[in-house]
């Protein structure tokens, strides 16, 4: 089983979050070039490691980000390599475990060319703990299946992420993805919030589910389904929004922790782009799916009520109203002048008039009728 020493997360501010995974594989019997063998000498570099989406499998380039990473690629010296390397031992035990370990797997001796680097200061640390043994150093580096992942949370991972591989990409979601059961069927879901789709989804019918509405539904979609196709729509003038991995985008999405939904192998994305008549701004329409569920899972959620999105649409402007009409009356006692705070008069207006679009779709109660007056015709005198 493979072993995350340290796993990318998603946080709130920006970083890089580098991740080392132990593999599974045999020891490379021959990890370096024939000409490298030959000489007997492997020249190691620090190098520049930061929020790329990269993963490094190769032992040169684990070792080269190691050493990095031991010396944070400052006061490399400048000198001949062989001399570097011996500077580098005296003053970094963990060095001069690096040269212990390759040396005793592949007889070769470990010199280091001149050079600056450096590890994006939130990473900095990371495979600390692989030199608290010698063995496991060993076989982090020569484990072919073994890696290095440098990334970020500040943008989606890709659908596919680069390796060092002779530049070859795999798949970055491994983790997430599901092999389709021949019994599912298919059904169409969209999120309820532009940006997200932590809330929850709504039906062509007019159903929804999520975490506040319906969820024990909503955990079951997220149990069994997997997504096999998105389509995004958006406003867009100025192409702000990187549109070019719409596939990375999506699954990030899907597969927040916890996971909303799986995917399939096959996942695949496309992108509607609208131009904007009033604003220069990006806006995210919608963004709808092709899930394969369960028969019962798709029967629950036809089942659903049809007011459904428009009853979570209510609850939220009207929470948002009450909000908005707070921070007015906050911001006319914190003024000098008891002026209100234009942003906060512009969003109540706003919603107030969101708020009454919406109760004018909630279907009109039945008018009540009055009861028939039966009229008796008077006998005649």
């Amino acid at each position: 089983m493979k072993q995350q020493i340290r796993k990318s997360v998603f946080e709130t501010n920006s970083s890089s979050s580098h991740s080392l995974t132990m593999g599974t594989g045999d020891l490379a019997a021959v990890p370096f070039s024939p000409s490298v063998l030959r000489r007997g000498e492997v020249a190691l570099q620090v190098g520049e490691y930061g929020w790329e989406y990269r993963r490094y499998y190769t032992p040169i380039e684990k070792l080269n980000y190691l050493l990095t990473q031991v010396t944070g690629g400052k006061d490399i010296p400048t000198g001949e390599p062989e001399d570097n390397v011996r500077t580098l031992c005296e003053s970094h035990e963990r060095v001069a475990m690096l040269c212990r370990v390759v040396k005793e797997h592949t007889g070769c001796d470990v010199v280091v060319n001149p050079g600056s680097g450096y590890i994006d200061h939130d990473s900095e640390g990371v495979g600390m703990e692989l030199f608290n043994n010698e063995d496991t150093l060993r076989r982090f580096i020569f484990d072919q299946t073994a890696y290095v992942e440098t990334s970020n949370n500040n943008a989606s991972a890709p659908w596919k992420i680069s390796t060092d591989r002779d530049g070859k990409k795999e798949l970055y979601y491994l983790a997430g993805i599901r092999e389709v059961p021949d019994d599912y069927v298919e059904i169409k879901l969209k999120a309820i919030q532009e940006y997200s789709v932590i809330q929850g989804f709504s039906t062509s019918a007019g159903g929804a589910m999520g975490e506040q509405l319906h969820a024990e539904l909503f955990k079951r979609l997220a149990a069994t389904g997997i997504a096999t196709h998105a389509h995004w729509t958006c406003v867009d003038t100025n192409n702000s929004f990187d549109h070019r991995d719409i596939a990375g985008h999506s699954a990030s999405m899907l597969l927040a922790s916890p996971p909303v939904l799986h995917v399939s192998g096959d996942f695949t994305a496309d992108c509607d782009f609208r131009e904007a008549r009033s604003h220069r701004e990006t806006r995210i329409e919608d963004i709808a799916f092709q899930v394969m569920v369960p028969v019962d899972v798709a029967a629950a959620i036809a089942a659903l009520p049809r007011d459904g999105l428009l009853q979570y649409e209510l609850a939220k402007v009207r929470q948002d109203v009450v909000y908005w009409t707070e921070r007015l009356q906050e911001s006319k006692t914190e003024s000098e002048d008891g002026q209100p705070d234009d942003w906060a008069v512009k969003q109540l207006a706003e919603n107030t008039s969101k708020l009454a679009k919406l109760e004018a779709k909630l279907p009109k109660p039945p008018r009540a009728r009055k009861p028939a007056v039966k009229k008796v015709k008077s006998a005649a005198k």
